[in-house]
């Protein structure tokens, strides 16, 4: 009986398992996603687009990017990646931004936070899951 029990529960927690797996795939094919995605400080995240080299400028935990995505530009780096930018300088200068060298290239996945958070209330708050991150040649 006791070799029964502990079976159904290892089937249970293999089907629990992929049941959350299957969800974030499902929900990531949908547009949505939740933490899997990014990080964990947020609920819900809505795909918008993957970048691969896109120019970009580093501060402090994010990037300005040259090309505007979904109405903006400036994007969070998610807790997934992050690490990529621990060696980093910081060349975003918000004063001179028609000059701005656009000293890296970024790879990864942009999302958008669905939970209403914006920044001067019009703008939505968007991340990128950071695949890839070189200097400009």
């Amino acid at each position: 009986m006791k070799k029964l029990l502990i079976k159904s529960l290892r089937i249970g927690l293999l089907l629990g398992v992929a049941g959350v797996l299957w969800t974030c795939a499902k929900k990531e094919d949908d547009g949505i996603c939740t933490e899997t995605c990014c990080d964990t400080s947020v609920v819900a995240y809505k795909y918008i687009k993957e970048v691969k080299n896109a120019e970009a400028d580093y501060a402090n935990g994010g990037f300005w990017l040259k090309e505007q995505i979904n109405g903006v530009n400036g994007v969070i780096v998610c807790d997934i990646g992050l690490e990529k930018t621990n060696n980093l300088q910081n060349t975003f200068d918000p004063k001179n931004i028609p000059n701005s060298p656009f000293a890296y290239r970024v790879s990864g996945i942009i999302y958008q936070d669905i939970n209403g958070v914006s920044i001067g209330g019009n703008n939505p708050i968007h991340y990128i899951r950071l695949d890839n991150v070189t200097k400009s040649k």
